[in-house]
Protein backbone atom coordinates (compact mmCIF):
# COMPACT_ATOMS: atom_id res chain seq x y z
CA UNK A 1 0.00 0.00 0.00
CA UNK A 2 3.01 2.26 0.18
CA UNK A 3 3.01 3.05 -3.54
CA UNK A 4 -0.71 3.65 -3.53
CA UNK A 5 -0.33 6.32 -0.84
CA UNK A 6 2.35 8.09 -2.88
CA UNK A 7 0.13 8.02 -5.97
CA UNK A 8 -2.74 9.48 -3.95
CA UNK A 9 -0.57 12.37 -2.70
CA UNK A 10 0.59 13.12 -6.22
CA UNK A 11 -2.98 13.10 -7.51
CA UNK A 12 -4.20 15.46 -4.79
CA UNK A 13 -1.30 17.83 -5.44
CA UNK A 14 -2.19 17.90 -9.12
CA UNK A 15 -5.78 18.82 -8.31
CA UNK A 16 -5.00 21.75 -6.03
CA UNK A 17 -2.01 23.18 -7.92
CA UNK A 18 -2.99 24.69 -11.32
CA UNK A 19 -0.38 24.09 -14.00
CA UNK A 20 0.09 27.20 -16.10
CA UNK A 21 2.13 27.59 -19.26
CA UNK A 22 2.18 29.62 -22.45
CA UNK A 23 2.04 27.20 -25.31
CA UNK A 24 -1.15 27.53 -27.35
CA UNK A 25 -2.26 31.12 -26.77
CA UNK A 26 -2.55 33.62 -28.32
CA UNK A 27 -3.56 32.48 -31.77
CA UNK A 28 -2.23 34.44 -34.72
CA UNK A 29 -4.06 37.71 -35.26
CA UNK A 30 -6.04 37.60 -32.02
CA UNK A 31 -4.13 40.55 -30.56
CA UNK A 32 -2.86 43.62 -32.40
CA UNK A 33 0.91 43.39 -32.42
CA UNK A 34 1.69 46.99 -33.45
CA UNK A 35 -1.23 49.26 -32.52
CA UNK A 36 -1.22 52.77 -34.03
CA UNK A 37 0.16 55.80 -32.22
CA UNK A 38 0.12 59.53 -32.89
CA UNK A 39 2.51 62.44 -32.47
CA UNK A 40 2.07 64.67 -29.41
CA UNK A 41 1.52 67.61 -31.79
CA UNK A 42 -1.48 66.01 -33.50
CA UNK A 43 -3.85 68.77 -32.36
CA UNK A 44 -7.48 68.69 -33.47
CA UNK A 45 -7.92 72.14 -35.04
CA UNK A 46 -11.56 71.41 -35.83
CA UNK A 47 -12.21 71.99 -32.12
CA UNK A 48 -11.04 75.54 -31.39
CA UNK A 49 -10.75 76.20 -27.66
CA UNK A 50 -9.17 79.67 -27.74
CA UNK A 51 -8.27 82.52 -30.08
CA UNK A 52 -6.17 85.66 -30.16
CA UNK A 53 -7.13 88.84 -31.99
CA UNK A 54 -4.75 91.61 -33.00
CA UNK A 55 -5.69 94.97 -34.56
CA UNK A 56 -4.17 98.30 -35.61
CA UNK A 57 -5.58 101.62 -36.77
CA UNK A 58 -4.49 103.43 -39.95
CA UNK A 59 -5.53 106.98 -40.83
CA UNK A 60 -3.79 109.77 -42.69
CA UNK A 61 -0.89 107.51 -43.53
CA UNK A 62 -0.15 106.70 -39.90
CA UNK A 63 -0.57 103.29 -38.34
CA UNK A 64 -0.66 102.53 -34.63
CA UNK A 65 -1.94 99.93 -32.22
CA UNK A 66 -2.71 102.48 -29.53
CA UNK A 67 -3.61 106.18 -29.55
CA UNK A 68 -3.83 108.21 -32.74
CA UNK A 69 -5.04 111.70 -33.48
CA UNK A 70 -7.55 111.59 -36.30
CA UNK A 71 -9.32 114.52 -37.89
CA UNK A 72 -13.10 114.40 -37.91
CA UNK A 73 -14.50 113.04 -41.14
CA UNK A 74 -11.28 111.25 -42.08
CA UNK A 75 -11.42 107.56 -43.05
CA UNK A 76 -10.12 105.21 -40.36
CA UNK A 77 -9.16 101.63 -41.24
CA UNK A 78 -8.97 98.87 -38.67
CA UNK A 79 -6.75 95.99 -39.84
CA UNK A 80 -5.95 92.84 -37.95
CA UNK A 81 -5.99 89.08 -37.77
CA UNK A 82 -7.63 86.38 -35.67
CA UNK A 83 -5.58 83.36 -34.71
CA UNK A 84 -7.03 80.15 -33.33
CA UNK A 85 -5.66 77.49 -31.01
CA UNK A 86 -6.80 74.20 -29.50
CA UNK A 87 -5.92 72.06 -26.50
CA UNK A 88 -7.79 69.08 -27.92
CA UNK A 89 -5.48 66.51 -29.46
CA UNK A 90 -6.32 63.42 -31.49
CA UNK A 91 -5.50 60.24 -29.59
CA UNK A 92 -6.31 56.60 -29.20
CA UNK A 93 -7.80 54.39 -26.53
CA UNK A 94 -6.84 50.72 -26.51
CA UNK A 95 -9.06 47.85 -25.45
CA UNK A 96 -6.65 45.65 -23.52
CA UNK A 97 -6.55 42.12 -22.20
CA UNK A 98 -4.31 40.12 -19.91
CA UNK A 99 -4.50 36.33 -19.99
CA UNK A 100 -3.31 33.17 -18.32
CA UNK A 101 -3.31 29.76 -19.96
CA UNK A 102 -4.00 26.63 -17.94
CA UNK A 103 -3.86 22.91 -18.50
CA UNK A 104 -7.01 21.00 -17.65
CA UNK A 105 -7.36 19.10 -14.41
CA UNK A 106 -7.93 15.37 -14.12
CA UNK A 107 -11.04 14.39 -12.15
CA UNK A 108 -11.91 10.86 -11.18
CA UNK A 109 -15.53 10.11 -10.27
CA UNK A 110 -17.45 7.03 -9.19
CA UNK A 111 -18.44 6.09 -12.72
CA UNK A 112 -16.34 8.32 -14.94
CA UNK A 113 -13.13 10.24 -15.32
CA UNK A 114 -12.57 13.47 -17.20
CA UNK A 115 -10.25 16.27 -18.19
CA UNK A 116 -12.04 19.44 -17.10
CA UNK A 117 -11.32 23.13 -17.64
CA UNK A 118 -10.08 24.89 -14.54
CA UNK A 119 -12.13 27.65 -12.97
CA UNK A 120 -10.93 31.14 -13.80
CA UNK A 121 -9.57 33.32 -11.02
CA UNK A 122 -11.79 36.01 -9.56
CA UNK A 123 -12.13 38.96 -11.91
CA UNK A 124 -11.28 36.94 -15.02
CA UNK A 125 -13.40 35.04 -17.54
CA UNK A 126 -12.71 32.17 -19.89
CA UNK A 127 -11.90 33.52 -23.33
CA UNK A 128 -10.95 30.28 -25.06
CA UNK A 129 -10.84 26.55 -24.31
CA UNK A 130 -10.13 23.32 -26.17
CA UNK A 131 -10.07 19.62 -25.41
CA UNK A 132 -12.42 19.04 -22.46
CA UNK A 133 -13.78 15.49 -22.45
CA UNK A 134 -15.22 12.80 -20.23
CA UNK A 135 -15.40 9.01 -20.50
CA UNK A 136 -17.01 6.21 -18.56
CA UNK A 137 -14.45 4.76 -16.19
CA UNK A 138 -15.09 1.01 -15.84
CA UNK A 139 -12.10 0.71 -13.57
CA UNK A 140 -13.63 3.32 -11.26
CA UNK A 141 -16.82 1.29 -11.08
CA UNK A 142 -14.97 -1.92 -10.23
CA UNK A 143 -12.88 -0.11 -7.62
CA UNK A 144 -16.03 1.34 -6.06
CA UNK A 145 -17.65 -2.09 -5.94
CA UNK A 146 -14.56 -3.58 -4.34
CA UNK A 147 -14.44 -0.93 -1.63
CA UNK A 148 -18.16 -1.27 -0.93
CA UNK A 149 -17.83 -5.04 -0.69
CA UNK A 150 -15.00 -4.67 1.81
CA UNK A 151 -17.29 -2.57 4.03
CA UNK A 152 -20.79 -3.92 3.43
CA UNK A 153 -20.35 -7.69 3.19
CA UNK A 154 -18.94 -8.11 6.73
CA UNK A 155 -22.01 -6.26 8.03
CA UNK A 156 -24.10 -9.18 6.76
CA UNK A 157 -21.78 -11.84 8.06
CA UNK A 158 -20.14 -12.53 4.71
CA UNK A 159 -16.38 -12.97 5.08
CA UNK A 160 -14.12 -10.98 2.75
CA UNK A 161 -10.70 -12.14 1.72
CA UNK A 162 -8.37 -9.07 2.01
CA UNK A 163 -6.15 -10.46 -0.72
CA UNK A 164 -9.14 -10.64 -3.06
CA UNK A 165 -10.10 -7.03 -2.28
CA UNK A 166 -6.52 -5.90 -2.87
CA UNK A 167 -6.51 -7.73 -6.18
CA UNK A 168 -9.74 -6.01 -7.24
CA UNK A 169 -8.41 -2.59 -6.30
CA UNK A 170 -5.09 -3.19 -8.02
CA UNK A 171 -6.65 -4.56 -11.20
CA UNK A 172 -9.45 -1.98 -11.47
CA UNK A 173 -7.40 0.60 -13.41
CA UNK A 174 -6.38 -2.06 -15.90
CA UNK A 175 -9.93 -2.09 -17.22
CA UNK A 176 -9.08 1.28 -18.74
CA UNK A 177 -5.34 0.88 -19.32
CA UNK A 178 -2.70 -1.61 -18.19
CA UNK A 179 -0.27 1.32 -17.73
CA UNK A 180 -2.35 2.39 -14.75
CA UNK A 181 -1.82 -0.89 -12.89
CA UNK A 182 0.94 -1.74 -10.43
CA UNK A 183 1.81 -5.18 -11.81
CA UNK A 184 3.91 -5.93 -8.73
CA UNK A 185 0.63 -6.30 -6.87
CA UNK A 186 -0.08 -9.40 -8.93
CA UNK A 187 3.20 -10.95 -7.82
CA UNK A 188 2.33 -10.38 -4.16
CA UNK A 189 -1.15 -11.85 -4.54
CA UNK A 190 -0.39 -14.74 -6.86
CA UNK A 191 0.40 -18.04 -5.14
CA UNK A 192 2.97 -19.03 -7.71
CA UNK A 193 4.48 -17.88 -11.04
CA UNK A 194 1.87 -19.78 -13.03
CA UNK A 195 -0.98 -18.04 -11.22
CA UNK A 196 0.80 -14.72 -11.71
CA UNK A 197 0.94 -15.23 -15.48
CA UNK A 198 -2.77 -16.10 -15.51
CA UNK A 199 -3.65 -12.96 -13.57
CA UNK A 200 -1.40 -10.89 -15.82
CA UNK A 201 -3.01 -12.30 -18.96
CA UNK A 202 -6.48 -11.64 -17.57
CA UNK A 203 -5.48 -8.07 -16.76
CA UNK A 204 -4.07 -7.44 -20.23
CA UNK A 205 -7.12 -9.06 -21.86
CA UNK A 206 -9.54 -6.83 -19.93
CA UNK A 207 -7.45 -3.76 -20.71
CA UNK A 208 -7.40 -4.66 -24.38
CA UNK A 209 -11.20 -4.62 -24.49
CA UNK A 210 -11.27 -0.94 -23.53
CA UNK A 211 -10.54 1.89 -25.96
CA UNK A 212 -10.01 4.32 -23.13
CA UNK A 213 -6.42 5.29 -22.30
CA UNK A 214 -6.14 6.58 -18.75
CA UNK A 215 -2.43 7.18 -19.21
CA UNK A 216 -3.29 9.83 -21.78
CA UNK A 217 -6.05 11.44 -19.76
CA UNK A 218 -3.95 11.65 -16.60
CA UNK A 219 -0.51 12.49 -17.93
CA UNK A 220 -0.74 13.84 -21.46
CA UNK A 221 -3.21 16.65 -20.78
CA UNK A 222 -1.48 19.21 -22.96
CA UNK A 223 -4.24 18.74 -25.56
CA UNK A 224 -6.80 20.02 -23.07
CA UNK A 225 -6.31 23.65 -22.11
CA UNK A 226 -8.13 26.89 -21.44
CA UNK A 227 -7.37 30.59 -21.30
CA UNK A 228 -8.72 33.01 -18.71
CA UNK A 229 -8.51 36.73 -19.36
CA UNK A 230 -9.37 40.14 -17.99
CA UNK A 231 -10.41 43.03 -20.23
CA UNK A 232 -9.83 46.71 -19.50
CA UNK A 233 -9.24 49.99 -21.34
CA UNK A 234 -6.18 52.19 -21.49
CA UNK A 235 -6.08 55.91 -20.88
CA UNK A 236 -6.60 58.13 -23.91
CA UNK A 237 -3.39 59.64 -25.25
CA UNK A 238 -1.25 59.91 -28.35
CA UNK A 239 0.66 56.77 -27.35
CA UNK A 240 -1.41 54.72 -24.91
CA UNK A 241 -0.19 51.44 -23.43
CA UNK A 242 -1.87 48.38 -21.98
CA UNK A 243 0.58 48.20 -19.08
CA UNK A 244 1.85 44.74 -19.88
CA UNK A 245 -1.39 43.51 -21.43
CA UNK A 246 -2.28 42.92 -25.07
CA UNK A 247 -4.21 45.16 -27.46
CA UNK A 248 -7.53 43.73 -28.63
CA UNK A 249 -8.76 46.81 -30.53
CA UNK A 250 -8.49 50.58 -30.56
CA UNK A 251 -10.60 53.64 -31.32
CA UNK A 252 -10.02 57.31 -32.04
CA UNK A 253 -10.74 59.57 -29.08
CA UNK A 254 -9.75 63.18 -28.24
CA UNK A 255 -7.87 64.14 -25.11
CA UNK A 256 -6.73 67.34 -23.38
CA UNK A 257 -3.23 68.42 -24.36
CA UNK A 258 -1.02 71.53 -24.31
CA UNK A 259 -2.65 74.30 -26.34
CA UNK A 260 -1.20 74.67 -29.83
CA UNK A 261 -1.67 77.20 -32.61
CA UNK A 262 -3.94 76.26 -35.47
CA UNK A 263 -3.15 79.25 -37.70
CA UNK A 264 -5.52 81.95 -38.88
CA UNK A 265 -9.24 81.76 -38.12
CA UNK A 266 -10.88 81.80 -41.55
CA UNK A 267 -14.36 83.23 -42.14
CA UNK A 268 -14.63 84.45 -38.57
CA UNK A 269 -16.99 87.33 -37.77
CA UNK A 270 -15.29 90.29 -36.11
CA UNK A 271 -17.29 92.94 -34.22
CA UNK A 272 -16.31 96.59 -34.66
CA UNK A 273 -17.58 99.18 -32.19
CA UNK A 274 -16.81 102.89 -31.90
CA UNK A 275 -17.55 104.09 -28.38
CA UNK A 276 -17.51 107.55 -26.73
CA UNK A 277 -18.12 107.92 -22.99
CA UNK A 278 -19.95 104.60 -22.88
CA UNK A 279 -22.16 105.45 -25.83
CA UNK A 280 -21.91 103.27 -28.94
CA UNK A 281 -21.53 105.51 -31.98
CA UNK A 282 -20.99 102.69 -34.47
CA UNK A 283 -21.52 98.95 -34.39
CA UNK A 284 -20.82 96.69 -37.34
CA UNK A 285 -19.24 93.37 -38.30
CA UNK A 286 -16.74 92.15 -40.82
CA UNK A 287 -15.26 88.73 -41.53
CA UNK A 288 -11.77 87.33 -41.83
CA UNK A 289 -10.44 85.93 -45.08
CA UNK A 290 -8.98 82.46 -45.57
CA UNK A 291 -5.81 83.52 -43.72
CA UNK A 292 -7.68 84.91 -40.73
CA UNK A 293 -7.07 88.57 -41.67
CA UNK A 294 -9.70 91.32 -41.65
CA UNK A 295 -10.01 94.99 -42.58
CA UNK A 296 -12.76 97.48 -41.82
CA UNK A 297 -12.98 101.22 -42.66
CA UNK A 298 -15.24 103.83 -41.10
CA UNK A 299 -15.41 107.64 -40.92
CA UNK A 300 -14.06 109.34 -37.83
CA UNK A 301 -16.92 110.99 -35.86
CA UNK A 302 -17.04 114.77 -35.39
CA UNK A 303 -16.12 114.70 -31.72
CA UNK A 304 -13.33 116.67 -30.13
CA UNK A 305 -12.55 113.99 -27.58
CA UNK A 306 -11.10 110.53 -27.17
CA UNK A 307 -13.00 107.79 -28.99
CA UNK A 308 -12.40 104.07 -28.50
CA UNK A 309 -12.45 101.44 -31.22
CA UNK A 310 -13.35 98.06 -29.78
CA UNK A 311 -12.55 94.97 -31.84
CA UNK A 312 -13.88 91.60 -30.63
CA UNK A 313 -14.95 88.15 -31.64
CA UNK A 314 -16.16 84.99 -29.91
CA UNK A 315 -15.58 81.25 -30.15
Amino acid sequence: MHYKAIALVIMIAALITPISFAQHWPSDGYYIKDPPQRALTDVDCSQVTDFIIKAKITSGGQTTEKLQVVAAGQPVTVDGDVGRSSNICAGYQYSCETYQEYTCEYKKHTFSQEMAYRNCAAGTTRIHAEGEYSETCFGCIIETVGRLAEIVLPMFGVPVNPATVELILKLAPAVDNPNCVDMSALQRIAANPTEYEKLKNITMFIAGKSAFDCNIIENNNMDCWSVCGKDYTSTVSASPTCGGGNVLSYKDLPYMCVSQSCGGYANKNVNIEVVHNGETLLQDTTATNSDGKFSYTFTAPDIDDMVSVVVSTSI
